[in-house]
């Protein structure tokens, strides 16, 4: 399963589109919040709510069904610390979020946790970039792709 997951793109649609069409064979395309895009801007893109997306109709949260487990994924703008305890409680096996504009793929207590980083204003010195996250059953593969 290919998933494309970006994060904080702030109103670029044009490199949202250029994405889509260098991923056509991926299987879900997630951005994790402040798309600050209505849902026909942002379309194949399923998003959550992030702190820029003011009246947007997005869910605070999502489950990402994968082959190798769920994700709880959320913008992470309310949340300081994702516990194992509460991706458990959730029947996940990772955390996707944004906001912070950084990069970060670490695995705690047997938990994954992935920020794509921010599409157009990094903040961890680095170019923008989003992730390509490939799902088998008995594995995961983060790529990271600067724009």
């Amino acid at each position: 399963m290919k998933i494309v997951i970006v994060s904080d793109s702030h109103g670029e649609v044009d490199l949202l589109r250029k994405i889509v069409n260098q991923h056509g064979d991926a299987d879900v395309f997630l951005h994790l919040g402040d798309s600050q895009l209505p849902e026909e801007y942002l379309h194949p893109f399923v998003s959550v709510k992030g702190n820029g997306d003011y009246f947007m109709p997005y869910p605070r949260y999502r489950i990402l069904k994968t082959p190798y487990g769920n994700f709880y994924c959320e913008h992470g703008h309310l949340r300081s610390i994702v516990s194992t305890d509460f991706l458990k409680m959730n029947q996940c096996i990772g955390y996707l979020y944004g906001h912070s504009h950084c990069r970060k793929n670490v695995v705690i207590d047997g938990m994954h946790y992935i920020n794509p980083g921010s599409l157009t204003r990094p903040r961890d010195g680095l170019n923008g970039c989003y992730i390509v996250m490939n799902c088998e059953k008995n594995e995961i593969k983060i790529d990271y792709i600067e724009v």
